[in-house]
């Protein structure tokens, strides 16, 4: 007669013969399957600096072994490749980055909010700039270089 239970993160099996009682600790039962979540891979190899997007990458079901991975498209799509990704790779967090909301020289508006007081300026960018990321911009009316907030493709919220 056998009995399989698990204490925290051991396995035992219990054999019981007549009436001896031994307990045999196992690294998994052979009756057990992997977890399989899908994942997101790629489907070409992506380099460094490539932007993703809906025809680069598909989820595919996989062995639940990493945390890290990616199970949800739109996680992946729209952003900055960090780490070469090879075809059929599994997509990690630490591979990407966010890619940049606007870009150095761009114009955008610059807008600063305290209470119900709401002041809105042009401002050119001085650097590169994913949202919610800090750059500096430029306010073109008085020429002075502050630092804000991207919370949109052209618009920096200035804190003041």
């Amino acid at each position: 007669m056998n009995f399989k239970f698990q204490i925290s993160n051991f396995k035992f099996i219990i054999v019981i013969y007549l009436a001896s009682c031994f307990f045999y600790p196992l690294n998994s039962f052979a009756d057990e399957k992997p977890d399989k979540i899908s994942v997101v891979v790629a489907i070409v190899s992506l380099g460094i600096g490539h932007i993703i997007t809906e025809n680069d990458v598909k989820l595919v079901m996989r062995d639940a072994r990493d945390d890290k991975v990616l199970t949800d498209l739109n996680d992946a799509v729209g952003k900055k490749v960090f780490r070469p990704i090879g075809i059929n790779n599994a997509i990690k967090k630490d591979y990407l980055q966010d890619a940049a909301a606007i870009k150095k020289g761009d114009a955008v508006i610059l807008v600063a909010e305290k209470g119900n007081v709401r002041v809105s300026g042009k401002g050119k960018i001085r650097e590169d700039g994913a949202l919610g990321t800090a750059v500096r911009v430029e306010n073109i009316l008085s020429g002075k270089v502050v630092r804000g907030r991207v919370i949109e493709p052209g618009v920096v919220a200035i804190d003041f």
